[in-house]
C-alpha cells in the first residue's frame, strides 16, 4: 500500500497523540515513522538520480 508523505506526516500526528494516551499504539508509530522514512528517502534517491542523470546529459 502506497501514501503520500502528507497523509503520512498528518497519521503520524494523531498516532502520536494516541501514544501519548495508550502505549499500544506504539508499533502503529513506529510503522508510519519507518513508512516516512522509506518514501522520504525514495524521494532523496530519485532526485540524486536525476541531477546525475541530467549533468550526464549535459556532458553527452
Amino acid at each position: 500500500m502506497s501514501y503520500d508523505l502528507e497523509t503520512l506526516r498528518y497519521t503520524e500526528r494523531r498516532l502520536a497523540a494516541l501514544v501519548v494516551a495508550n502505549p499500544v499504539y506504539v508499533p502503529l508509530f513506529v510503522r508510519v515513522q519507518n513508512e516516512i522514512e522509506i518514501l522520504t528517502n525514495t524521494q532523496d534517491t530519485v532526485a540524486k538520480a536525476k541531477a546525475i542523470a541530467d549533468s550526464y546529459k549535459a556532458v553527452a
